[in-house]
């Protein structure tokens, strides 16, 4: 590392950014404006509406006014309601020529005096602020209206008050004023400052490479006698320092309004200025602390991912789902009941958020303050490793042009045309393209008949938009998908074998998911109205849609493309990782992500294994089938330890899992070169002899 080097290209992209005025209005000028503007403003223009909805009257109408002439005469003597005649009070209800319609039987008279209970409905529209905010008068008069009457029926009968109130409820809040103004703001704060912190690196991280690249700049500087690193880190310390210049503005714009505009000139009026004096003045320092790692994290990611970027506005159309992906995490502050433990502090985005709620709150809780700086730092290095080793990359100077599309390219290969090969891109692109066409197509058809939509959702969407994609690139299917390598016959069996033993140790990692994330009951409602759906079709049928076509459809779209595409570029066990993970991420079910991933792991390690795709889809129907058969055939329903919750006997867990271990010993046995991901031939490779490994697969 040369600090000499690293300086002068931060200097210059410093200068560089500098002499760009629309830069600097996002980063300085717009949050020392915006914050005491839409602070102050909206402070201002809300107590107007406040107090005009205080000063306001209620318009009622009774109907029937002539059943209880006593609460007519009540209501008409509080200065706070009107009493308005209509003959069609529901037309003046939806036109808001009324805000309520009181109704009330007709016997009101009659059962009051022989003590019954009766209805009164307060009709109102809720959508508006007006109409909830009159609900809330009418109810809290009728309520004093109701404690009078049973006051005047106890003074008859010389009863005490307390007859009808044997004991009283009192609520102590043991949290300080402090606590409660750092509540509020901290479900606010952090997510804003998210956002801004990650919008100051977006724009000089695009500037930096793909700006950079688009200006023919960047092959000049790549020649200069300095290194890769040194370059990289030059660019990095520039977006970082963007970042956290903006956090900084945010920071002291808000601080400013808060303390100072509110707090002492008295703008925002006395609930803001009584708000405003709730705050601790400290605690901006301390997220400033703790937003230190997570600028250097968006600024290592963004630079990631511009880099991939050949011009300003492909750039853009890159890091705006980065951006939406970012925030995702820090919604969290909006949900009620979360907070930070062991589980979130190691959470990318959301730790920082919920520790940044914390410290609001007055708590100081320095391990996980520990674990977020250190989890968010190792992030950002990792992003930063990655930039260095892509910066200057061929790819990266030139970049490749999209094909033309042709509708023909998916039907018949042109000969003329030279195959491409699959990389991490095309995977990307794919990925992206099934989930559309999974939430607008498939969900629909799967919610209209589902076991119909799951079949056209399987085969031609998952399955479908991968092959095609390679149609359209002249890839060959067969070779690329791991479909034309049969494996050793023996495998067929060993996989039957060891599926029983896959499937115990996902529903294990299932069993510890639940220590740290509890199932709710209306999950476990949900799961049992789906297994029902399987049933009425006959056990054949339910192992063709829910096990058949999900196993082969899914693994040729996830161990046959995403995985090889991805192990292009990154090793082959980090791309049976993250296959995985993706793999468990695309089912949506937090509470069956892990098991879902670890059994994305096994099928993942036998692709690796035998260099064919069949195994993995042989081991994903039977595990599959597995589920099927539990909730279908009566015998197996029967058995107590297959159920939920219950202990599994020992002898049983020593069979399967002696089963798992012999299978998975003859496998590698019967895996000439097994641990390399390989090529797939068109014919198989001679009995005994070695099969060639390829250099990225």
């Amino acid at each position: 590392m040369n600090w000499q080097e690293i300086g002068l290209v931060w200097r210059k992209e410093l200068l560089d950014i500098l002499r760009d005025r629309r830069t600097i209005m996002a980063m300085i000028v717009v949050p020392l404006l915006m914050y005491p503007i839409l602070i102050i403003v909206v402070s201002q223009l809300g107590i107007s509406q406040v107090e005009k909805l205080r000063a306001s009257k209620a318009r009622i109408t009774l109907f029937p006014a002539a059943a209880a002439p006593g609460l007519v005469d009540a209501f008409s003597s509080d200065t706070t309601f009107v009493m308005v005649s209509t003959s069609n009070p529901e037309a003046d209800l939806a036109d808001r020529r009324i805000d309520a319609i009181i109704q009330i039987p007709g016997d009101f008279e009659q059962k009051i005096a022989t003590m019954d209970s009766i209805r009164i409905t307060v009709r109102v529209d809720l959508s508006r602020d007006r109409g909830d905010r009159m609900r809330d008068r009418i109810r809290n008069f009728l309520f004093d209206y109701r404690r009078e009457m049973v006051l005047g029926r106890l003074v008859e009968r010389d009863l005490p008050p307390t007859f009808v109130k044997p004991f009283l409820v009192h609520t102590d809040n043991v949290a300080s004023e402090r606590k409660m103004g750092g509540s509020v703001i901290g479900r606010i704060l952090p997510f804003f400052l998210v956002v801004m912190m990650m919008t100051g690196a977006l724009y000089p991280a695009i500037d930096v490479t793909a700006g950079e690249r688009e200006r023919g700049t960047l092959e000049t500087l790549l020649v200069v006698p300095a290194s890769r690193f040194n370059i990289v880190m030059g660019k990095f310390l520039t977006v970082f320092l963007a970042s956290i210049v903006t956090t900084v503005v945010n920071i002291a714009s808000i601080a400013f309004t808060v303390f100072f505009l509110i707090g002492n000139v008295n703008m925002g009026g006395d609930f803001a200025s009584g708000f405003a004096s709730l705050l601790d003045f400290k605690a901006f320092f301390f997220i400033f602390l703790v937003m230190i790692p997570m600028a250097i994290l968006f600024s290592g990611m963004a630079m990631l991912v511009a880099s991939f970027a050949r011009s300003f506005k492909e750039a853009q159309n890159y890091l705006s789902p980065l951006m939406i992906v970012c925030m995702a995490p820090a919604y969290l502050s909006f949900l009620p009941g979360v907070e930070i433990n062991h589980i979130w502090a190691i959470v990318p985005i959301a730790n920082v958020v919920l520790l940044s709620r914390e410290l609001l709150l007055g708590n100081y809780v320095w391990m996980y303050f520990s674990v977020t700086m250190g989890t968010m730092t190792l992030l950002a290095l990792l992003f930063l490793n990655r930039t260095v080793q892509l910066f200057g990359n061929e790819i990266m100077l030139t970049g490749e042009s999209a094909p033309r599309f042709s509708w023909k390219n998916l039907l018949r290969r042109d000969p003329a045309r030279r195959p491409e090969t699959l990389a991490p891109g095309m995977v990307a692109q794919v990925f992206l393209l099934v989930l559309l066409g999974f939430f607008y197509l498939g969900t629909p058809l799967q919610l209209k008949n589902m076991q119909g939509g799951l079949i056209l959702t399987q085969i031609l969407i998952i399955a479908g938009i991968p092959i095609l994609s390679l149609r359209f690139w002249g890839i060959p299917v067969g070779k690329t998908l791991g479909l034309s390598r049969m494996p050793h016959p023996g495998i067929w069996f060993l996989v039957l074998l060891g599926a029983p033993a896959a499937t115990f140790l996902a529903a294990l990692v299932g069993m510890a998911q639940g220590f740290f994330m509890e199932v709710p009951q209306s999950y476990r409602e949900l799961m049992e109205r789906l297994f029902e759906s399987q049933g009425g079709t006959g056990l054949f049928t339910a192992i063709i849609v829910f096990a058949v076509i999900p196993g082969i459809c899914e693994e040729i779209f996830f161990r046959g493309f995403v995985l090889r595409g991805l192990a292009k570029k990154i090793p082959p066990g980090s791309a049976v990782l993250w296959t995985a993970i993706l793999f468990g991420a695309f089912h949506f079910d937090l509470y069956r992500l892990l098991p879902t991933t670890a059994l994305g792991l096994m099928m993942g390690g036998l692709v690796w294994l035998t260099g064919s795709l069949w195994p993995a889809i042989l081991l994903h129907i039977a595990n599959n089938s597995i589920a099927v058969m539990a909730n279908n055939v009566d015998a197996l329903r029967r058995i107590p330890w297959l159920e939920e919750g219950a202990s599994i006997p020992v002898p049983v867990i020593i069979v399967v899992s002696a089963a798992g271990l012999l299978a998975l010993l003859g496998m590698f046995r019967l895996s000439p070169g097994g641990g390399k991901l390989r090529e797939t031939d068109e014919t198989p490779a001679p009995s005994g002899s070695p099969v060639p490994e390829i250099d990225a697969w």
